[in-house]
């Protein structure tokens, strides 16, 4: 996407069946909303000491998610609307309840949602969610489920081109 960008990897610290995940859920589409919020917050000082330590400007930092950490990354957006400008979501769908209106947000955000994935009709209350925050949102479905595939790259790298 940005072959000369610094890359930040982090990993929820959750897991389900062996594998990581950024929050616990009770089925595919129910969360634990205790958790989410736990989380979000533990990932905004989570951000706060990496802008602190390594020097990173936060006008500058694009957020990257995918499914489950593409979730949490909204959550992020909505519970703490200043940290993140601009985040990429991938097959993002809304998991918090009930959310309070933390704030406006300055955020310029692309959705991408699968043509087949299970979960995509889950997308829409989530873009709506954000957009009422006041989050730009640009919001795309590739020709795909619930993978990622060369369509999401080439959108992803087109937006950030432009600004």
């Amino acid at each position: 996407l940005s072959p000369r960008a610094t890359l930040l990897g982090v990993r929820g610290r959750s897991t389900e069946e062996g594998v990581r995940r950024w929050f616990r859920r009770f089925s595919a589409t129910s969360f634990d909303q205790e958790d989410i919020r736990f989380e979000a917050q533990a990932f905004e000082t989570f951000v706060e000491g990496a802008n602190a330590a390594y020097g990173l400007d936060s006008t500058r930092t694009i957020f990257l998610g995918y499914s489950n950490g593409a979730n949490l990354l909204a959550a992020f957006m909505l519970l703490h609307p200043h940290l993140a400008r601009k985040a990429i979501l991938l097959r993002a769908v809304s998991v918090l309840e009930n959310v309070q209106d933390a704030g406006r947000s300055d955020a310029d955000i692309l959705m991408i949602s699968g043509a087949t994935d299970p979960y995509g009709h889950l997308a829409p209350l989530l873009e709506q969610a954000l957009r009422a925050s006041g989050a730009r949102v640009d919001a795309r479905t590739a020709g795909s489920g619930h993978e990622i595939g060369a369509e999401d790259i080439k959108e992803a790298t087109n937006w950030l081109a432009r600004g």
